[in-house]
């Protein structure tokens, strides 16, 4: 039998992959100029084994095929694979206690005949940012079966957790801005890295590469002001289900308040084999921001102005309190007409004081009856919102709240994130106050 020892297995690490850097947003994308960053990979020469002594050898994972089986065996800390019945030893096997590895099988390269992929421990880490946990980083390894004098042998390919970084970030621009018009919005845009990302004056892009996820709002409704930003670690991934490998990498925002950092989400992609080597699949980078942060595209704006007026028809309440500290309503706004009536006396919460509704694209003004005040405290507190229901998700789309005075009525303005067409208020509930 034959055995990769060591030394060799250094070799071969040593002289693999620098890459990962196929990109293709754009129409034509600079395939001929990343591919020169890339080096080669070649098969292993495998030297004559000597007698090893594999007694105590754990299997940790065969193949559905049996062509592959891993092996470990703690006393001397060795990993090792077999091929069709050939040995080839592993120079990670020191991970193991930390953490059993990884495997999958399935063809990467689309040559037909699936390769044996391992995920080791490479380090657990934690971001500091105030949302992230503490996450594992992985190195991977990719074993391809082929064959060398007649007998079974390995295409060894090999990513660090580090392999992914210089090469991604010479062939990929990610730019990570906050709006001008809206500071709710952070935006991701991404293209080729000799492609210029530009922006009007509010901040918005037409780059078509573009994501949205939402800044960081204090427990008083104020979003925090965009600092720097960072890609963490990328983590490689096993998605089984579809039989394609991944990258995942996160991205961190600092803010200016406080030097406060937050996890926003992760950059996307698959990785594949591409002439002999490991590269990012061209048109499958995206950014997907954590759950609680998705928002809409700002850029999907109302298509014309319009405007509806709710009157109250009832009379005013003569309350005792002149302070407005709760409104609390729901409207199915793409059902009003331009002028409308409605009775709120029978509501509950205080819109009862309230003397005109008017809805827009833009925001909704609130009315109240003369001698009625809104109340400081909850202006001063934040606590308002307008959440809609698009009957698939519900989303908050209110940006800021104040009181102004309106022909000597005190007036409450809510501002939306952004414009929106009536149609998209089917079911828009407001809060002022608890």
């Amino acid at each position: 039998m034959y055995r990769l020892n060591k030394k060799t297995v250094a070799a071969v690490v040593a002289i693999t992959l620098a890459a990962l850097v196929v990109f293709g947003y754009s129409v034509k994308y600079s395939r001929d100029k990343n591919e020169e960053r890339i080096a080669s990979v070649s098969t292993t020469k495998m030297p004559e084994s000597t007698t090893v002594n594999r007694s105590g050898a754990e299997l940790l994972s065969e193949s559905e095929d049996k062509k592959f089986q891993l092996y470990y065996i703690e006393k001397t800390e060795l990993a090792y694979i077999v091929y069709e019945g050939k040995e080839f030893d592993c120079n990670w096997g020191w991970s193991v206690k930390l953490h059993k590895p990884d495997t999958s099988y399935f063809d990467v390269d689309g040559d037909g005949e699936k390769d044996f992929l391992v995920r080791i421990l490479a380090e657990y880490s934690t971001d500091d940012a105030s949302n992230a946990a503490k996450y594992e980083v992985y190195n991977l390894y990719m074993y391809k079966g082929t064959e060398k004098d007649g007998e079974p042998d390995l295409e060894i390919f090999f990513a660090n957790k580090q392999t992914w970084r210089e090469p991604f970030s010479e062939a990929v621009k990610c730019e990570v801005t906050q709006l001008k018009s809206s500071k709710k919005f952070i935006q991701v845009a991404m293209n080729n890295a000799d492609r210029s990302i530009s922006y009007d004056d509010s901040g918005l892009t037409d780059n078509k590469y573009t994501y949205y996820a939402a800044a960081f709002r204090d427990e008083k409704n104020n979003y925090f002001t965009l600092a720097n930003w960072h890609f963490n670690q990328g983590i490689y991934k096993f998605d089984e289900e579809n039989e394609k490998l991944r990258l995942t990498m996160s991205i961190i925002v600092e803010y200016r308040e406080n030097e406060f950092k937050e996890y926003l989400g992760d950059v996307t992609c698959e990785i594949g084999i591409v002439n002999g080597r490991l590269a990012i699949v061209p048109m499958t980078i995206i950014f997907e921001p954590l759950s609680k942060k998705v928002v809409v595209d700002p850029r999907n704006m109302a298509e014309k102005d319009w405007s509806i007026t709710i009157k109250n028809s009832a009379a005013d309440p003569k309350a005792s309190s002149a302070d407005i500290n709760w409104i609390e309503n729901q409207f199915d706004v793409s059902t009003l007409g331009d002028q409308t009536e409605m009775d709120f006396s029978k509501l509950t919460s205080k819109i009862k004081y309230i003397d005109t509704v008017e809805i827009s694209q833009s925001g909704i003004v609130l009315t109240a009856f003369p001698n009625y005040t809104y109340s400081d405290r909850v202006l001063q507190n934040g606590v308002f919102s307008v959440v809609i229901d698009d009957g698939n998700s519900t989303r908050q789309i209110d940006y800021t709240c104040v009181e102004g005075t309106k022909n000597g009525r005190s007036t409450l303005t809510i501002t939306f994130d952004k414009t929106y067409n009536k149609d998209e208020l089917k079911d828009m509930r407001i809060k002022f106050g608890a």
